[in-house]
């Protein structure tokens, strides 16, 4: 499932609006807590970070899509995502967060497995996809009614920005006290 994520974010990425930036290879880090606050985010424009989610499983991701209504469905289906969402909006100084969800029409299979290939390192780190069915796949079907990539982009609750950040000093304290 990582691997997929980490390949198809490309892919999703060229669907999406010119605006945004494709980060996911950069580190951003906390001004005050350097040491032990950084992170990672997929998109960023001047007014906002963003991470893109791409599930292994169709299940996974109409549960992604249904949590994706309001911060507070968000926040309780997938607090994993929306706390990672905070603390990048935190680390890059933005107000506004988006979460991209995507899985791939059926007819883009073969365009993810050329791009696998050309991924294609001594590691063969993605060389599982190109051996995969289609059914081994997560897609979903060309006549469907459903985009395969989906956001839902929110302004980011500065009380949930103090609340992560109060976490991290407290953790950040508990664990100079133990050093």
């Amino acid at each position: 499932p990582t691997t997929w994520g980490t390949l198809v974010e490309e892919q999703c990425f060229n669907r999406l609006d010119l605006k945004y930036s494709l980060v996911s290879k950069d580190r951003y880090y906390h001004k005050e807590f350097t040491e032990y606050w950084s992170g990672m985010p997929d998109l960023i424009t001047p007014e906002l970070v963003g991470d893109i989610k791409s599930p292994y499983t169709l299940s996974s991701f109409m549960e992604l899509l249904e949590a994706m209504t309001d911060v507070e469905t968000l926040k309780k289906a997938k607090p994993q995502y929306y706390w990672q969402l905070v603390s990048n909006a935190i680390l890059c100084d933005r107000d506004t967060a988006v979460l991209v969800v995507y899985v791939p029409y059926k007819q883009d299979l073969a365009q993810i497995r050329e791009l696998a290939q050309e991924k294609i390192d001594a590691s063969n780190t993605y060389a599982w996809i190109n051996w995969a069915d289609d059914e081994e796949l997560p897609y979903i079907p060309d006549d469907a009614e459903i985009l395969d990539a989906n956001s839902f982009e929110f302004e980011v609750p500065e009380t949930d920005k103090k609340i992560l950040t109060d976490r991290v000093e407290l953790a950040v304290t508990k664990l100079n006290k133990k050093l």
